[in-house]
């Protein structure tokens, strides 16, 4: 917990969720074209499984959020299991 080198990798991961989170959960609301708004969230959600698979390789089970958090309490969330 005090290696700055996992705080680091922790705190990026879960930043990078919550912006593909945040995209996710916005991108119905632009006027942009349907296929583009498809492809947007495709690649949100990558990105986001992407960052939970780093996470999970490195520190087993972790929180999972998978919708934009609007109150900082939401930020001490207990761990998922994996096969969640």
């Amino acid at each position: 917990a005090d290696s700055p080198r996992f705080l680091s990798m922790w705190q990026g991961a879960y930043r990078g969720i919550t912006m593909a989170n945040a995209v996710i959960d916005r991108v119905s609301a632009m006027s942009i074209p349907d296929a583009t708004k498809k492809s947007v969230v495709a690649q949100a959600k990558f990105l986001r499984g992407a960052f939970y698979y780093m996470l999970q390789a490195s520190f087993g089970d972790v929180p999972l959020v998978i919708v934009e958090q609007t109150a900082a309490s939401e930020s001490q969330l207990p761990r998922t299991a994996r096969a969640e």
